[in-house]
C-alpha cells in the first residue's frame, strides 16, 4: 500500500547504532521523543536477543508507526547467536 495504510507497521532489525533520539514535532505528533537503544552491542553480538518498547518486551520483530509518534523508548538486547524463529 505504499506506507499509506493507517496503521503502518514498522520491521526492526538489529541497529547500527548505540543510541538515536528523534525529536517529534509538537505540531503533528503527541510525543516529544523516540528514543532507540542497543544494549550488549558489539562486532561478535549482531543478533536481537530481544527488544522492548517502554519496557514491555515485544513479541515480533515490528512496532507500529503509532507507538513511535506517541513518543517513548525502543531497547534492542543483542548477543552472538541466533535464535530459532518457531
Amino acid at each position: 500500500n505504499g506506507g499509506t495504510s493507517p496503521d503502518l507497521r514498522v520491521d526492526l532489525t538489529g541497529p547500527v547504532f548505540d543510541r538515536i533520539c528523534i525529536q517529534l514535532d509538537p505540531l503533528y505528533y503527541p510525543g516529544s521523543e523516540f528514543v532507540i537503544e542497543t544494549r550488549n552491542q558489539s562486532k561478535e553480538n549482531i543478533y536481537i536477543r530481544s527488544v522492548s518498547l517502554n519496557g514491555k518486551e515485544l513479541k515480533h520483530p515490528r512496532i507500529s508507526f503509532r507507538d513511535i509518534v506517541k513518543g517513548g523508548k525502543l531497547v534492542f538486547e543483542m548477543e552472538s547467536e541466533s535464535k530459532e524463529i518457531k
